[in-house]
């Protein structure tokens, strides 16, 4: 009779929903085993450890700014806008022929303060220069090598600063690190006054001075 079912086979409708159910099911199982095998990859060890990325299938992948098989070489130019990491070379011995840039830049700042530790170089070959502003076309404000075992201060009057460091072929020494704070009073005022939040200082009763470090004489 015109437009009867055949008996043969399932309607198309139900055969087509079955491979639609089927479809699911295989996708939800390729779903799972991908999450498994990249929890079983991020949970992976690797040794040695990375110092600057994260470990995946045993291999460590580097943030942006870093290389080597650790992680633990500066590579590139890259942005800093969080405060909470200082500027350095490497964790260990920084490499040869090293080309590595960071430009600071911090909302609702008025000034920064960068504070210099721990700093070897092969002086004469292998400097940290550091700019006021947001890359080399900036005054230059420091051109640093050689050995260095107090901490110093180079304050910019911007908010904006952009350090470069290179090294060549020889010798590799233990670097450097910068920490960079933001609103911060140059010299802690030369402990001659208080610290306002736009970092600048309010000097004590005879002391003057852009940071305070200039003692008034009366008469």
């Amino acid at each position: 009779m015109g437009g009867a079912r055949s008996a043969d086979g399932p309607p198309p409708f139900t055969h087509a929903f079955r491979l639609f159910i089927l479809f699911l099911l295989v996708r939800l199982a390729d779903a799972a085993t991908a999450s498994f095998d990249l929890e079983k990859a991020l949970s992976a060890p690797c040794n040695p450890p990375c110092f600057n990325g994260a470990c995946l299938s045993e291999q460590c992948v580097c943030k942006k700014g870093w290389k080597g098989p650790q992680c633990d070489l500066c590579h590139g130019r890259v942005e800093v806008h969080d405060l909470s990491t200082p500027l350095t070379d490497s964790p260990v011995a920084y490499p040869s022929t090293a080309n590595c840039g960071w430009l600071v830049d911090v909302q609702n700042s008025t000034n920064l303060k960068l504070t210099v530790s721990n700093f070897s170089t092969e002086c004469g070959w292998d400097y940290l220069y550091v700019y006021d502003g947001e890359g080399t076309d900036g005054e230059q404000l420091a051109a640093l090598c050689g050995h260095i075992s107090d901490p110093f201060e180079i304050n910019l009057p911007s908010a904006k600063s952009f350090a470069f460091f290179f090294s060549d072929l020889a010798q590799n020494h233990d670097g450097f690190n910068v920490v960079v704070e933001h609103n911060a009073c140059p010299y802690n005022c030369s402990g001659s006054g208080r610290c306002q939040p736009t970092g600048e200082c309010t000097c004590n009763p005879g002391h003057t001075g852009k940071y305070c470090e200039q003692q008034l004489v009366i008469d």
